[in-house]
């Protein structure tokens, strides 16, 4: 069974899918995953320092996929929250 950081993370990925193409907001990725923002922001810096996501501040900033969603693996975000 996965733990609850790997869930919340896993449907945090799947909001930024949805959305492929320009930065999302943070709130509105969390409120569409239903994760609480403070915990959000957590999970997305470990997906920006693993390098499956990217963060821009800015006017136009926001979070964004690094790669393609059909490459991304759930190994890929399990592992970075698992032991």
């Amino acid at each position: 069974m996965l733990g609850h950081r790997s869930q919340s993370a896993i449907r945090a990925i799947v909001a930024l899918a949805k959305r492929r193409g320009s930065a999302q907001l943070s709130h509105r990725l969390a409120d569409e995953s239903t994760v609480p923002r403070p915990y959000f922001l957590k999970l997305m810096g470990a997906m920006v320092h693993a390098g499956l996501i990217t963060a821009k501040r800015g006017r136009r900033g926001g979070y964004s996929l690094k790669r393609e969603p059909a490459s991304i693996r759930l190994a890929d975000i399990v592992e970075i929250f698992e032991d």
